[in-house]
């Protein structure tokens, strides 16, 4: 990805006005080229003033789904939607081979109604091979 691309998705997540939002970026460990694309996502975002984790992973490590592309799994919480749609909509824009997944770590939407814990209006992305 393009400096000038990782500029355009940061402005786009910055005017969705999610500073603080958190992300899980993960990509898979045997590939150099996948961590290299999670490095330019996370930039990206971190550009925007969300807060990130970074890791690599094994192909369905966890029971995360095995992709080719890149995933973006949300929680129940509307923010983390929005913030999943932003994603989605700015790596689109760059034509990046993009999904998303909706994912409930805690069972139930209702277990997050009142929930202050930023893990749960998080974003998962999974960067897998190249499609």
């Amino acid at each position: 990805m393009l400096p000038e691309q990782q500029a355009r998705i940061a402005s786009e997540l910055a005017s969705a006005r999610l500073i603080g939002q958190h992300a899980t970026i993960v990509w898979y460990s045997q590939s150099y080229e996948a961590a290299r694309f999670a490095s330019q996502i996370e930039a990206a975002v971190k550009s925007a003033k969300w807060v990130t984790q970074f890791r690599s992973v094994d192909p369905g490590a966890n029971g995360l789904p095995i992709v080719k592309g890149v995933l973006i799994m949300t929680e129940p919480p509307e923010r983390s939607k929005k913030a999943g749609a932003s994603l989605l909509s700015a790596l689109s824009k760059e034509e990046v081979a993009v999904s998303t997944m909706a994912f409930d770590r805690k069972g139930t939407e209702q277990l997050y109604l009142h929930s202050i814990d930023p893990e749960d209006m998080r974003i998962l992305v999974i960067v897998g091979s190249h499609p």
